[in-house]
């Protein structure tokens, strides 16, 4: 069982925040010090920064949309159990340790069209291929990159990643507010 001391708890459905940025300074050995811990349904994240050592965003479940956002930390940035998308995203960090990190069988997490620069490479642990899915499509890469295209990351080209839109994989256009910017679909 993981455990986690977070600065903010996200359990509402449709909770929406823009221009928010979220730092946790903790450094605790067997402990996740969590960011932001969302389990909300239909959550979007716009413009925010989730500054962690360890376990930056915690998406713990249901459908989850983080647009422009940065995320930066030393290990486990993203990690959950919730479908996810990570849109033109700009995600950071040193460490040579895992930054994607499933906590239960059914994580999907796809991150398009963002700034990677990060170390390291994602892990399945405990869990298995067959019931999680990590996905990347069209994402840029301009510093030191280790790992990234292990084979726990399906690199998605342009047909295979329009599964993975907001408007199919979220089912975005039945509950995105038009106020807060998206893309439904590639560009």
């Amino acid at each position: 069982m993981h455990s986690f001391i977070r600065i903010v708890g996200v359990y509402g459905d449709g909770f929406m925040a823009s221009h928010l940025t979220l730092k946790n300074i903790a450094v605790i050995v067997d402990k996740y010090a969590v960011a932001v811990d969302s389990a909300s349904s239909f959550s979007v994240f716009y413009r925010c920064e989730f500054k962690a050592q360890k376990g930056a965003l915690l998406a713990r479940g249901y459908y989850q949309l983080y647009r422009k956002c940065k995320i930066q930390g030393a290990s486990d940035l993203v990690f959950g159990n919730a479908h996810t998308i990570l849109q033109r995203d700009a995600i950071y960090s040193n460490a040579s340790l895992y930054w994607g990190v499933p906590l239960g069988p059914f994580a999907k997490i796809v991150i398009m069209q963002s700034l990677l620069e990060v170390r390291g490479t994602w892990s399945y642990a405990p869990y298995t291929p067959s019931t999680v899915f990590y996905g990347q499509h069209n994402n840029s890469r301009p510093g030191a990159v280790d790992g990234i295209m292990s084979p726990y990351v399906n690199t998605l080209e342009r047909n295979q990643a329009s599964e993975y839109t907001v408007r199919d994989f979220l089912n975005g256009e039945t509950w995105l507010s038009p106020d807060m910017p998206h893309d439904l679909d590639l560009l």
